[in-house]
């Protein structure tokens, strides 16, 4: 039973029903505002229920030559039941000048898929965005999730373009009355929100003072800038705010404006119930009195209605939280006439999330030891089946803020239905103290809610989608005589590249066909088309195939929580993706390159006694700067800092110098421009190089990443173009014009798969499961003669092959594909002994276009879906040989769906890498009924 408590007057009836997407009957009531409210409810979630799509990542950030790995559910309606609308999800990965560099389309199947995004080592470092969405959310783009990715780089100092918009140039703040206005002679609760030049929350501090220059109140900020007062406004006066923000400026702000006649709505979610007072002031209450009012709360889809007269001027009732589930609540005062008067967003957070359970099997707390976990999905203490995704990553490598996490629970319930940028969503969910929930209350007055307006419902002026649920691929065109005009009702057949499948579809009176409901297939199918009928007929048809349907625009989209260099966000993640890139190439030989020269020699002995090796070297070394402590060639307002490397060993490019003591040294030297050449990539933005005095016992520098060797580090090249004979794109560290055999890739873009279409095109190249070999190759290891294959190179990268060997490229993104051999391959060290074959993709990859064919048949590659890559998790139940290479990684497990059976209940294994210290397991997901959870689990490593 719903408590009703009033101050003079008791709230009589009231309404419960629940607004369902099937389409239930509501509960009759006499109020007319109720019935419209209801009937603008019922068609909203009859026309206009919405799918929203989330992506769990391995990590929240990455460097260039990662994998991004994610898991995508996709859930339909309010309840979040994972969507069967569906069955095609479209992911972009979107660079800082919002152009679309990466995009696949992913097989739904009951809501969920998953896929990866291979970042290229050349990648520009800056702010990139993943966007996922279905067809059927182009009806509200507001619901894409559009999730920004910083992605580091420790081969460039190029920073990719951006044309992002500029940020607030001054602090400033808002004010939210509580109920919507101030009235005179109520008492109101007013968030306000203080935002930085930055767009973030700046903390401030201030007072209230009338217009006689009275103080009424004082205040202050409690959580990225947000905060609240009460305030009790006095008829014939206005207020001001005089604030004080945390940089020490100040300002004066006017409030809104007191109404001198008003009614408002108080809410608070106290214990177990949602507690409601409507207040109005003496005039408005005496202009009303006995005229109807009716509340209308609506959360997660279902609705509770009150109806009474107003014939006290205060009037409070408690309505059980647990008839919402949690989420945003939307509590609305209508009229007699149906306007809304106030209104009031709350969020309930009830324990009705999944109760997931990381239970440890087997856990081994050395580096390289076995893992056994299962983890068991509970709702309200019954075992439920559901599918789950998780990730492992070594938190000491990985550090962030867990306070600014997207999380599954804090996207679906939170930011993707409030309008703007959520600052540390993840803290409202984190923290369950009295605290956070005043702060998330604060957040809810700040915030407005974007589902729907009720004008709109009301008036019955909303407009239904008019973009339809796409259920499975489909291929289109057209077919046309020798003349140009539409072949009308003549049959065409789609043929797969084996003739295993064959469908047939005939034009329209236009010439258009269309293959609908077809089968999945995978990403740059060979397909035909055939005409089909008379042999005359069919010998003179044009056939074309319509390419896919272009993406939505991308918005500049405003997000004022990133670093715009990235770079320094993630210091300890690049050093240690700078010492895995160094493990690729540690055993590659070039030529002697020569003594090493530097600009600038610093003897120990100047230094010596100095108190710290920065305060030595500020000042000291010229065209140098120290920022933060880190040093920096002058030049530049984004450049990348100088390389570290103490004792013949890379240290990194963001090091504490003060680590090191001014008397163990022996000389600083600073090496900028060609001087750096033999530290190829990685001394692009200098070196300081830093040698210790002998008879030192220990290593001044005692974490220092691994060891240095300049005739072991191959010069790093981009991918280069050769204006001469040579003129090709190559990501082959000599440059073109140095391989055996280049193939370009319009010669193979048709093959059904890359290795069929080089086979025979390559002189001695023989391909085995798509892995290329040289016969002449033959090795002898552990006692056994072997065929060693081709060391494979993509855009500059070692490519890890996966059983398909190089069938995972697609031959139509191909822009050149080379063979090396001796001399050639030398430049790779002992890894291009059995050959070296380099690949380079097009720089501006984009789908086919598939032009007409005067042929009675078209042979094309369809846009079909994306296959995922697994993510490597080594075993190390044996000891071998090639386990000895450090094993740096910084995602330890990923596994993208894991399904509980009817106990609840799913398992998985993994190994530890060699880091040590915090390892973050976090398992989220979905249910079968729509309940969503997520749990973390940390452990140590030594």
């Amino acid at each position: 039973m719903i408590n009703l408590i009033a101050m003079k007057k008791v709230i009589y009836a009231i309404a419960l029903f629940t607004v369902c997407f099937n389409g239930n009957a509501y509960t009759q009531n006499d109020s007319s505002v109720i019935k419209n409210a209801a009937a603008g409810l019922k068609k909203l979630s009859d026309d206009h229920i919405i799918e929203k799509a989330y992506l769990h990542f391995d990590k929240p950030y990455y460097a260039a030559g990662d994998t991004i790995y994610f898991k995508a559910y996709v859930t339909l309606g309010e309840h979040h039941d994972l969507s069967n609308a569906s069955g095609i999800l479209y992911v972009d990965l979107i660079d800082p000048n919002n152009t679309i560099v990466g995009s696949i389309k992913l097989h739904l199947v009951n809501g969920v898929a998953w896929g990866d995004f291979s970042l290229s080592f050349l990648l520009p470092k800056g702010n990139y965005r993943v966007r996922a969405y279905t067809r059927f959310m182009q009806n509200a783009a507001g619901y894409f999730f559009d999730q920004a990715i910083p992605v580091g780089s420790v081969m460039s100092n190029q920073a990719a373009k951006s044309t992002a918009s500029a940020q607030t140039e001054k602090a400033d703040l808002q004010f939210f009355p509580e109920g919507g206005e101030l009235v005179t002679a109520i008492i109101s609760k007013v968030a306000f929100k203080a935002i930085g030049a930055n767009g973030l929350g700046v903390n401030v501090k201030g007072v209230v003072i009338d217009n006689t220059d009275k103080q009424v109140t004082a205040f202050s900020s409690t959580h990225v800038g947000m905060g609240a007062f009460r305030l009790q406004p006095e008829e014939g006066k206005t207020y001001k705010v005089k604030v004080t923000f945390a940089d020490s400026t100040q300002n004066t702000f006017d409030l809104p404006a007191p109404v001198s006649k008003g009614i408002v709505l108080a809410v608070k979610d106290t214990l177990d119930k949602i507690a409601i007072e409507i207040r109005s002031n003496k005039a408005y209450f005496q202009e009303n009195f006995g005229k109807n009012i009716s509340l209308v709360i609506y959360g997660g889809g279902f609705v509770s209605t009150v109806n009474t007269k107003l014939d006290s001027r205060r009037l409070s009732m408690d309505i059980p939280n647990s008839q919402f589930p949690s989420g945003i609540v939307q509590v609305t005062l209508f009229s007699q006439n149906g306007d809304p008067l106030s209104e009031r967003l709350l969020f309930l957070q009830n324990p009705d999330q999944l109760n997931l359970t990381v239970n440890v099997n087997k856990i081994s707390n050395r580096k390289r030891g076995a893992v056994s976990i299962n983890i068991n999905s509970k709702d309200k203490g019954n075992d439920v089946q559901g599918h789950f995704s998780v990730s492992v990553i070594d938190e000491t490598k990985v550090p962030f803020d867990e306070n600014n996490e997207t999380t599954i629970l804090n996207y679906l319930l939170l930011t993707s239905d409030l309008k703007g940028y959520i600052e540390q969503p993840n803290y409202y969910f984190m923290h369950n103290t009295s605290q956070s929930y005043a702060d998330l209350d604060n957040l809810m007055l700040a915030q407005g809610y974007r589902r729907f307006a009720w004008k709109q419902l009301l008036d019955d002026n909303d407009a239904r989608f008019t973009y339809e649920p796409e259920k499975t691929l489909e291929i289109t065109g057209i077919a046309k005589t020798a003349s140009g005009s539409p072949a009308a009702r003549m049959n065409v057949m789609l043929l797969s590249s084996n003739k295993s499948s064959m469908l047939e579809q005939r034009t329209g009176n236009d010439g258009e066909f269309k293959f609908g409901n077809l089968p999945p297939f995978a990403d740059s199918s060979l397909l035909t088309l055939q005409a089909t009928g008379s042999t005359k007929a069919s010998g003179t048809t044009f056939l074309t195939v319509y390419p896919d349907r272009p993406a939505p625009a991308v918005s500049d989209k405003k997000l004022p929580g990133l670093q715009p260099d990235v770079n320094r966000s993630m210091i300890t993640y690049l050093n240690n993706s700078q010492a895995q890139h160094h493990t690729l190439y540690n055993s590659i030989a070039i030529r002697p390159v020569g003594e090493q020269r530097a600009d600038q020699v610093v003897s120990g002995d100047e230094i010596g006694s100095s108190a710290s090796l920065v305060t030595a070297l500020n000042g000291r070394l010229a065209g140098v700067n120290f920022i933060q402590g880190i040093p920096y060639l002058k030049g530049g307002a984004l450049k990348d800092p100088m390389l570290i490397v103490v004792d013949g060993k890379i240290v990194g490019s963001y090091v504490n110098l003060d680590k090191i003591s001014p008397g163990d040294i022996e000389k600083v030297e600073v090496l900028k421009g060609s001087n750096t050449d033999s530290y190829g990539i990685y001394g692009h933005a200098g070196v300081l190089a830093i040698t210790s005095r002998t008879g030192i016992q220990k290593g001044i520098m005692q974490d220092a990443s691994y060891k240095y060797n300049s005739k072991n580090i191959v010069k790093g090249k981009r991918i280069s173009f050769d204006n001469s004979k040579n003129n090709y794109l190559s990501s082959n560290y000599g440059g073109s014009g140095h391989a055996d055999q280049v193939v370009k890739g319009d010669v193979i873009k048709n093959a059904q798969s890359l290795s069929i279409g080089l086979s025979g095109l390559l002189a001695g190249v023989n391909f085995m499961n798509g892995t290329p070999y040289l016969p002449s190759n033959i090795v002898l290891t552990s006692g056994r003669m072997v065929v060693e294959p081709m060391y494979i190179i993509l855009d500059g990268s070692p490519y890890n092959a996966t059983g398909q060997g190089i069938n995972d490229i697609s031959p139509n993104s191909v822009e050149t594909v080379e063979t090396l051999k001796g001399a050639n391959a030398s430049i790779y060290g002992i890894n291009g002994g059995a050959g070296v074959m380099v690949i380079t993709t097009r720089l501006n990859n984009s789908v086919e276009k598939n032009d007409a064919t005067a042929l009675p048949s078209l042979t094309f590659r369809a846009k079909g879906f994306y296959i995922a890559r697994q993510c490597y998790s080594p075993k190390y139940d044996k000891v071998s040989e090639k386990n000895n290479r450090p094993d740096l990684r910084t995602t330890i497990f990923w596994a993208p769906e894991l399904t509980t059976n009817k106990d609840g209940n799913a398992s998985f294994e993994y190994y530890n890498a060699d880091g040590h210290g915090t390892y973050r397991l976090v398992v989220e997901g979905i249910d079968s009924a729509g309940n969503i959870g997520r749990q973390v689990y940390r452990y140590k490593v030594e």
